[in-house]
């Protein structure tokens, strides 16, 4: 049994009590740490980690959102499409390719015939907020020489 005072002021005043301890919670704790809904943000930290120089630069194809760019950095890479990111992660493997499901056959075959293939480092999934729905991407660098 929940007793809340009888007169408005008290009502008022422990009903903003009790809303403020929860956006507190829910915007200050709950929902930053939910990194599922944080794609971007995840995939830089894991570009981070698996990036094969200290100065990495990421092309994306599949998504492109700007929290990606703002987050990674304004030389981030809006590839077309697979074809145009293994280009350009020929011309630098300091690079790194996200790369969505729907682009990796062309992407993959843009390596055909040539010995250094990329390798894939590392999956991220989580929902694309552009797009509204679930993106599982696949993050690749060239292998180390």
């Amino acid at each position: 049994l929940i007793l809340l005072p009888r007169d408005k002021i008290g009502s008022f005043t422990a009903l903003t009590i009790g809303a403020l301890i929860f956006l507190s919670t829910a915007f200050g704790d709950t929902i930053p740490n939910l990194r599922h809904i944080w794609l971007s943000r995840e995939i830089v930290q894991v570009a981070d980690s698996v990036a094969p120089c200290m100065k990495k630069q990421i092309i994306s194809v599949g998504y492109h959102e700007p929290s990606l760019v703002f987050l990674a950095g304004t030389d981030t890479i809006l590839a077309p499409d697979g074809a145009a990111a293994a280009k350009a992660l020929k011309q630098n493997t300091c690079r790194v390719a996200v790369i969505d499901g729907h682009d990796k056959k062309p992407f993959l075959a843009a390596f055909d015939g040539v010995t250094q293939k990329p390798q894939a480092a590392a999956k991220v999934g989580g929902l694309n907020s552009g797009h509204g729905a679930e993106a599982l991407l696949t993050l690749y660098r060239m292998p180390p020489k």
